[in-house]
């Protein structure tokens, strides 16, 4: 799976409070959707009160692929020269 880093706002007792997330999820809507139930359980919200600002794929989860593309990539053409 893929991970994401969330970030928006919720409503709280002061107003509102910023919060970001890494989120382990297949794709970006799903992500999103376990934000909300993540959130919404912790801090007994409803989704109404829960704004979602960016949702992108985290900095560990862009370096993890591009090692994996890399020494695939690497090992592919390591014995194609004639």
């Amino acid at each position: 799976m893929t991970i994401y880093a969330v970030s928006g706002r919720f409503q709280s007792r002061d107003g509102f409070s910023d919060f970001s997330k890494t989120i382990e999820a297949p794709n970006e809507s799903v992500a999103e959707e376990r934000t909300y139930a993540t959130i919404g359980s912790q801090h007994g919200l409803k989704r109404m009160q829960i704004e979602i600002d960016d949702v992108e794929l985290s900095s560990e989860d862009v370096t993890q692929w591009w090692t994996k593309v890399s020494s695939n990539f690497s090992s592919s053409h390591k014995n194609s020269r004639p």
